[in-house]
């Protein structure tokens, strides 16, 4: 309980308080990301829970902070390291957190200064930014 009281009235905290901060959550949504995929059982089966939560971890961390996408090729470059191919729990995990983030842009209605108000991919943007 002193714990608590030390930390809960810590005047930083306080401050930090009234700020909408991404820099607390995206940390613990990236982290949940790596360890999920790193103990995620492969050859069970139940890598299909693990491919689900493992998603909505990555879901809420690029909802979090747009640096998040990073951890998509980062477990795409997992796999092909550690087994030179792509694992199907890896391919569920990306598939499932895309579809989480398709639905989120048609269902949840973007903001005036979201990112999601600048984002309109087309094949042709796409390859222009592979590009340069």
């Amino acid at each position: 309980m002193a714990l608590i009281a030390v930390l809960g009235f810590n005047p930083r905290f306080w401050a930090a308080k009234d700020n909408v901060l991404s820099d607390l959550p995206f940390p613990l949504f990236f982290y949940v990301v790596l360890l999920m995929v790193r103990f995620a059982p492969r050859d069970s089966s139940e890598w299909l829970g693990w491919s689900l939560l493992a998603a909505v971890a990555l879901y809420l961390c690029i909802g979090t902070r747009a640096a998040g996408l990073t951890l998509v090729p980062g477990l795409l470059l997992c796999d092909w390291i550690t087994r030179r191919k792509l694992t199907r729990s890896t391919a569920a995990t990306i598939s499932f957190a895309s579809i989480l983030l398709v639905l989120q842009r048609y269902l949840a209605e973007p903001g005036q200064g979201s990112y999601f108000d600048q984002f309109h991919p087309t094949l042709a943007g796409v390859i222009g930014n592979i590009a340069s």
